[in-house]
């Protein structure tokens, strides 16, 4: 995130970066669950911070291995009345 933070302004100054979310969960790794596993790791694990978002988000992860947790983010912020346009991965895993 902060390289992120660092470089947009830079390129694209009409863009913000944020944290728009709270991760609620506590010490659980998610490296060695199964699919199934993973979407119930993650069900209820986020929470929108602060205000309201009134601006279009593109969601940003490192890794994404089942999509269960990019799915859980972007539920989470639609419920809140967020229009989630997009979401992007620094890198894939292949699983299964």
């Amino acid at each position: 995130l902060s390289l992120l933070q660092r470089a947009v302004p830079r390129t694209t100054p009409r863009l913000r970066i944020a944290k728009p979310l709270v991760d609620e969960r506590r010490g659980r790794g998610d490296k060695a669950l199964g699919g199934a596993d993973r979407r119930a790791s993650v069900a209820g694990a986020f929470r929108v911070r602060g205000r309201t978002i009134e601006l279009p988000v593109i969601l940003v992860d490192d890794v994404v291995t089942t999509g269960a947790t990019m799915r859980e983010a972007a539920m989470t912020l639609m419920h809140a009345g967020v229009q989630v346009v997009a979401g992007v991965a620094v890198a894939g895993t292949q699983f299964g």
